[in-house]
C-alpha cells in the first residue's frame, strides 16, 4: 500500500512489481486503485504515475460512488424483505398486534404494528431500532481497542455517529474524538473493528504512511483480510 498526495487531497493505492511492459491502473468498482509495473520500476515513479493520472482516478471514484449509491436499494421493511445487518442476512417478520415492537431474533427481526399499512410508522420504528443497535456495536468496538493505545496517552475519545457517502470512519486527534459511519452496522464485527482501530492509529501516525501501515500490522496482523472484506461487502 502506497499513499500519494495529490493537490490537496490524497490517494491510497495497492502497488505490486510484475512481468509486465508498461505501468498499468485500474481503479475498481469499490473504489479500491490498483497499480502494476515492471520489475525494477521505483515506488518513486508510480508514485509520479498516480499524481499524474489524478485526475482521470477522481474521475472514476466519483462515477464508482455514485454508482453505489444508485445501486443502494432504498429499504421499504415489508414482510419477507431482507437486509444486511453486523454481515448477516435478516429477514423482515411483520406481525400485526397490539403492543408495538421490534425485536431481532436471530435472522429475523420480528417486526409488531398495530396498524401493519403504516408504512411510515413502520419504516421509522425499523430504522430507530437498527440506527440504535449501530451505535452501540460501534460503541463496543471502541471499547475493545482503546485499551491498546491508551498507554500511549490517548484519552477514551468522544464517539460521533454520522452518515457518511465516501469513508467509514474520520478522526480528530486534536478534539479527541472519533466519527464513524453508522453504515458501518451492516458490515462484519471484524470489519468494523478494523475501522476503529484504522481511526485510533491516526492518533499516532496522523497519514497513510509507511509506519502508520506497520502500527495497523503491529495491533491488527489480519487487517488485510479485514479491509478486504470491507471492501466487498460494498458489492452485497
Amino acid at each position: 500500500m502506497r499513499a500519494v498526495r495529490c493537490g490537496d487531497r490524497e490517494l491510497i493505492y495497492s502497488f505490486i512489481r510484475k512481468k509486465v511492459k508498461n505501468i498499468n491502473l485500474r481503479v475498481r468498482a469499490d473504489g479500491s486503485i490498483y497499480v502494476s509495473a515492471p520489475f525494477g520500476m521505483s515506488a518513486e515513479r508510480a508514485d509520479a504515475f498516480v499524481c499524474c493520472k489524478s485526475k482521470l482516478i477522481f474521475k472514476h471514484l466519483k462515477n464508482a460512488e455514485e454508482r453505489n449509491v444508485r445501486n443502494r436499494s432504498v429499504p421499504k421493511y415489508e414482510h419477507g424483505d431482507h437486509f444486511k445487518l453486523l454481515g448477516k442476512e435478516i429477514t423482515i417478520c411483520l406481525q400485526e398486534g397490539e403492543c408495538e415492537s421490534v425485536c431481532l431474533e436471530g435472522d429475523r427481526l420480528r417486526v409488531v404494528r398495530k396498524d401493519k399499512e403504516d408504512h411510515a410508522g413502520r419504516k421509522k420504528a425499523v430504522s430507530e431500532y437498527l440506527d440504535r443497535l449501530a451505535r452501540e456495536t460501534l460503541t463496543e468496538a471502541v471499547l475493545r481497542i482503546w485499551p491498546l493505545f491508551k498507554p500511549f496517552g490517548i484519552g477514551l475519545p468522544q464517539i460521533r455517529f454520522r452518515a457518511m457517502k465516501t469513508r467509514w470512519g474520520s478522526c480528530t486527534p486534536q478534539r479527541n474524538s472519533i466519527s464513524l459511519n453508522t453504515m458501518l452496522g451492516e458490515k462484519p464485527v471484524s470489519c468494523v473493528e478494523y475501522v476503529v482501530l484504522h481511526e485510533f492509529c491516526h492518533f499516532l501516525q496522523p497519514n497513510h504512511s509507511r509506519a502508520f501501515y506497520q502500527l495497523v500490522e503491529q495491533f491488527m496482523p489480519d487487517w488485510k483480510e479485514r479491509r478486504r472484506l470491507l471492501n466487498d461487502s460494498l458489492q452485497d
